[in-house]
């Protein structure tokens, strides 16, 4: 007899968590060399707009990378699981994504795409860490097959610890 977690893998066919590892890495890859505008300050107040002789806020990285991410969105990233869009919200990174499972079987996979993310968005990319130290925010909205949202992972650089 099948499992339920069995049957979940079987739907993904083992790729739905190797795929969100490489969209974590290409979120913060793209928002490297090509986007990446110098050497980043965070604010004395926490909220990323304080900049000094030529540094560059969080803010003001994520206006530039958004856009450049979002230029080929929507993006099917595997045969279940769109990434929708790309907007930032001040400090906050926002990447969205539905995924055509149900809802039950995209709550499922919660704590290994949020281990997955920090993983990657903390340690596999070139800027990661540093846009976290700054104030920045990565956060992944997912939603299930009727776009109804299922949960939210927000990494920071508590995240990292």
């Amino acid at each position: 007899r099948v499992t339920e977690r069995a049957q979940q893998e079987n739907r993904c066919h083992g790729r739905c968590v190797v795929n969100w590892s490489k969209v974590a890495a290409t979120t913060l890859l793209i928002a490297g060399p090509a986007v990446y505008a110098g050497p980043l300050r965070a604010a004395g107040d926490g909220s990323g707009r304080e900049t000094r002789g030529g540094e560059t806020s969080i803010e003001e990285t994520w206006a530039r990378v958004a856009p450049e991410m979002g230029r080929n969105l929507p993006m099917k990233v595997d045969e279940k699981t769109t990434w929708l869009a790309v907007p930032n919200d001040g400090p906050v990174l926002i990447s969205t994504f539905r995924m055509d499972l149900p809802r039950a079987d995209v709550l499922d996979l919660k704590s290994k795409m949020e281990r997955s993310a920090i993983e990657n968005t903390c340690r596999r990319t070139q800027h990661g860490k540093e846009l976290l130290d700054a104030g920045g925010i990565v956060r992944q909205v997912f939603q299930d097959q009727t776009g109804q949202h299922a949960f939210t992972i927000d990494v920071d650089s508590n995240s990292c610890q």
